[in-house]
């Protein structure tokens, strides 16, 4: 007895709507390239920042948009556990 077809967490043990995911995928990668116009020469948007511009609760969201960033393009965030100075979005 439960329920059947939930969706799987995004991380950890969170769910994001498919359209909420999507919307904060795509303004993460506006974030990235702003950042990136502004300062060319710095290693990225750091993750603490990705996660608090887009208003996510829990950082481990950052890092899951970004891992599916880098996934997708080759690009983003370390994973969790990657050297703390090294957590920064990065421009392709």
């Amino acid at each position: 007895m439960g329920v059947t077809g939930a969706p799987e967490p995004v991380a950890a043990d969170w769910l994001a709507d498919d359209a909420f995911w999507a919307a904060a995928r795509e303004r993460l990668a506006a974030l990235v390239t702003e950042h990136a116009a502004r300062d060319p020469l710095a290693l990225g948007v750091p993750i603490e920042a990705a996660r608090s511009a887009l208003g996510l609760p829990d950082r481990r969201l950052a890092e899951a948009l970004a891992a599916e960033a880098r996934a997708r393009r080759g690009r983003g965030l370390p994973a969790a556990g990657a050297a703390a100075g090294s957590r920064a979005a990065r421009p392709g």
